[in-house]
């Protein structure tokens, strides 16, 4: 019971958090998602003893978030961390899908090359020349 109990605080206290990284996604500078992009990562030689790194779960949404709100802000920065050492494995292949899901419904839904009258640079799925 005491398990499901700090389950269920964690999950209500992600679903509170998820407003304010939303806004600061929607309002923050690279420097601010970089200092976010720090504690994503474990503590390493130069770090102090205060150095905190975000339990996977919020690890998780803030990712979600930075993906959803600021993609292209925030992709190359993403895509670092997905070849850093001490970057978490499960929170490594989070990333990883959820850049892959990104740009799969980019790509998917870009036919801007139809509006300008141009052939596709890519093969387009379902389609052959």
């Amino acid at each position: 019971m005491a398990s499901r109990q700090g389950r269920a605080a964690e999950n209500h206290l992600a679903k509170a958090l998820r407003g304010a990284m939303d806004s600061v996604f929607d309002h923050g500078s690279p420097a601010v998602y970089r200092t976010l992009w720090e504690h994503l990562k474990e503590p390493g030689p130069e770090d102090d003893a205060d150095h905190v790194v975000f339990p996977e779960r919020y690890a998780l949404g803030l990712v979600s978030c930075a993906v959803r709100r600021s993609y292209a802000a925030t992709r190359q920065d993403l895509e670092a961390l997905v070849a850093h050492p001490r970057v978490p494995r499960p929170t490594k292949m989070w990333i990883g899908d959820q850049l892959s899901a990104r740009s799969r419904e980019h790509t998917e839904h870009d036919l801007s090359w139809v509006l300008d009258g141009e052939l596709p640079g890519r093969p387009v799925a379902g389609c052959s020349r």
